[in-house]
């Protein structure tokens, strides 16, 4: 059984969002324009994977083909 897409929402905003900042505290809480707009993209990143996510929906499947 696979997770649900709030699970997934919960696991994709995990993913981008934790890494990031780690990252940005490691460097020692950098505040020029550059740190801030790459932890800015990444938190925006982020933010519309989780919502991606959260809507859900499905791939669309093929029609099978019929045999000749």
């Amino acid at each position: 059984m696979g997770l649900t897409d709030k699970q997934q929402a919960v696991v994709m905003a995990a993913v981008f969002i934790i890494p990031s900042v780690a990252t940005w505290m490691g460097l020692g809480f950098p505040t020029d324009r550059v740190a801030l707009g790459i932890l800015g993209s990444s938190v925006l990143s982020g933010f519309l994977a989780m919502c991606k996510e959260l809507l859900g929906g499905t791939a669309p499947t093929p029609a099978p083909q019929e045999a000749t």
